[in-house]
């Protein structure tokens, strides 16, 4: 766990047909499983992408928008882990279900992510 203020960081494995891809400018689709790369990767160098710079869960009627960056000074940064996870895992109030399956609406759950210290 990271003590103190963090970022989140898109992350990919380099494992056969697994690969670090470019997230669309559009709305979530599917939840990912996700976790942090150094609890995931088990000895496996991670792809490290963008940062995360801004996150709207409430916009496009709730399928969200978000905006990357390459550049760690601008992207957003947390109080903590546990800010970040809940951004990560926010539910829009205006679309909180799914419509496919029911489940709770996680826009940014359809990429993974991990956390690292700002």
């Amino acid at each position: 766990m990271i003590e103190g203020p963090c970022v989140m960081r898109l992350f990919a494995l380099s494992l056969g047909n697994v690969d670090y891809i470019t997230p669309p400018p559009g709305a979530a689709k599917y939840d990912a499983i996700a976790h942090t790369a150094r609890q995931w990767t088990q000895g496996h160098e991670p792809k490290l992408g963008p940062y995360l710079r801004s996150y709207d869960p409430e916009a496009d009627d709730g399928r969200g928008t978000w905006k990357w960056t390459g550049n760690k000074k601008l992207a957003r940064v947390f109080a903590n882990e546990m800010e970040a996870m809940e951004c990560w895992r926010a539910v829009p109030k205006c679309h909180p279900v799914r419509e496919t399956d029911g489940k709770p609406n996680r826009p940014l759950t359809q990429f993974n992510v991990t956390f690292e210290a700002a």
